[in-house]
């Protein structure tokens, strides 16, 4: 079975990951560093931003949970179609909800004045970056002058997939945290490390917020010591991450190259800014059709019905090995009629 339906790192995780936990295993008979001294400290250096403004938690998915907690604000505002806990996570909040609703004629570019318009003082703004399921970029100069320009709005950017890209660095917006207070910056590693059942996830915000979440809000002892554990030979060492960015920015390019060729006049295929492509079907066939046919051919993708404020019209698949996409690729050219 090829996996084309979640969002993990192709390149695998390393086997320096493995052979660590295997080398300290017995270290599930003590009780975690409540504190997270350690763990903190190799996320700090990995992003470059100081200790002081990084928190953890089980994954991304708890602190996205926590921020109704962490955080004071009368709506949330999200940018749809995006990823689903964003509106989940504010229900449970009781959060009143705003949906901005990018067009689908323009591909869902992002349209920062459509945003502004939309946003009013002591908002909350959940922007994926880049956003499942559409996978377009915000750009981080007008994202940054969105954030300053609107100081008593809050914006939390979840920039699990931006790390994928060779351009992270000039793109994320975590080295703003410590001037900017209105911004929080949300990222996985699960994802990016290839290590999901060792959840991780980070938050990068200014000084305030972090010891809000840590002496507040955050769980003591919920991180798994084995997370320091897997985590640290690929957080130290970053050949890893070199070596994921260099692939995805290269097969990137060439799987969509591929897929246009292909599938023209079948699949309309947005140009990926991420490790993941979004299609809309033009051959009158549902996804769910699509799905389920490559299914039997041992090939997971997302249908559109899964995935909020889409439709059947479109399908989502991650971009894996090269030898994945080629199955993909072949599967998806069998069941599209022409």
């Amino acid at each position: 079975m090829t996996d084309h339906s979640s969002n993990m790192n192709a390149v695998g995780s390393t086997k320096a990951a493995r052979d660590a936990i295997k080398r300290n295993v017995d270290i599930i008979l003590e009780y975690p560093d409540y504190l997270n001294t350690n763990i903190i400290a190799l996320v700090s250096n990995y992003f470059g931003v100081p200790a002081k403004n990084v928190s953890i938690g089980s994954g991304s998915t708890q602190i996205l949970f926590d921020i109704p907690k962490l955080l004071t604000y009368k709506r949330a505002v999200v940018i749809v179609p995006t990823f689903w806990e964003y509106v989940v996570l504010n229900e449970r909040g009781k959060k009143n909800i705003k949906k901005i609703y990018l067009k689908e004629e323009q591909g869902f570019t992002p349209n920062y004045s459509l945003i502004q318009r939309n946003i009013r003082d002591g908002d909350a703004v959940f922007i994926c970056n880049a956003n499942n399921p559409t996978s377009k970029l915000y750009g981080r100069d007008d994202l940054l002058k969105l954030v300053k320009d609107n100081p008593k709005v809050q914006f939390i950017i979840d920039e699990t997939y931006l790390i994928f890209r060779g351009d992270y660095k000039r793109q994320t917006l975590t080295n703003e945290v410590q001037t900017v207070k209105n911004l929080h910056v949300i990222t996985s590693l699960s994802k990016f490390f290839a290590l999901p059942g060792i959840r991780l996830g980070v938050i990068i915000s200014n000084e305030r917020t972090i010891a809000s979440y840590t002496t507040s809000i955050h769980i003591p002892y919920s991180i798994h010591p084995l997370s320091c554990v897997a985590f640290q030979p690929l957080l130290i060492n970053k050949e890893f991450t070199m070596r994921s960015q260099k692939f995805y920015d290269v097969e990137r390019r060439n799987f969509y190259e591929k897929l246009e060729k292909t599938l023209k006049g079948r699949l309309d295929v947005l140009k990926p800014d991420a490790n993941f492509i979004f299609g809309h079907i033009i051959t009158g066939q549902k996804s769910s059709y699509v799905v389920h046919s490559l299914s039997k051919k041992g090939i997971l993708i997302r249908g559109g019905g899964e995935l909020p404020d889409v439709g059947e019209n479109w399908i989502r698949f991650s971009i894996r090995s090269k030898k994945e996409n080629a199955l993909l690729l072949k599967g998806l050219d069998e069941v599209l009629k022409r």
